[in-house]
């Protein structure tokens, strides 16, 4: 669970992470025989410029796809997400709490799979120019190994209770 999180957090933050800390339970999935079942996580990320944030993930939301992202900022906040459409908010000093017109009236646009679609769209070109033209795409392996090293990280912090450096 989390690792596009881990992916998200990065790219909103233009950052590294440095140190993770990690809580987790098992409270519905039968674990019997497993070692060690997380199904509800938190993770605490300490980014290298000093920023915060946190990821929580369950693997039980019965009423539906349930994935929220915000950003608190010097500026304001920004909210990505809401239980029916996804919504866009966005909370400003000067204008207080808004819902941009940029995708559909009061700031909702599609599911995510409807949303994607032109994105997927144009990753898979970008994917065969690349290989066409041999050039190297913009998300790369190191980016998948950052966002894997984010999730062993949190996987000790939580099994160790404790904070965890980054190398």
């Amino acid at each position: 669970m989390l690792l596009h999180d881990f992916d998200l957090a990065r790219f909103l933050m233009k950052d590294e992470v440095s140190e993770v800390f990690a809580d987790e339970t098992n409270l519905v999935v039968d674990s019997e025989g497993i070692k060690r079942f997380a199904d509800n996580v938190t993770v605490n990320l300490h980014f290298k410029q000093g920023a915060l944030g946190t990821a929580h993930a369950s693997m039980h939301a019965g009423y539906g796809y349930d994935v929220r992202s915000e950003v608190f900022g010097s500026k304001g906040n920004l909210i990505l997400g809401g239980l029916h459409r996804t919504e866009l908010t966005l909370c400003t000093p000067e204008k207080g709490i808004s819902h941009p017109q940029t995708f559909l009236p009061e700031g909702k646009f599609p599911h995510f799979m409807i949303r994607f679609k032109e994105a997927y769209i144009a990753e898979m070109i970008a994917f065969v120019n690349c290989v066409l033209n041999n050039t190297p795409p913009s998300v790369n392996a190191d980016d998948a190994v950052k966002a894997f090293q984010i999730a062993l990280a949190a996987t000790k912090a939580a099994g160790e209770k404790k904070l965890v450096a980054l190398d």
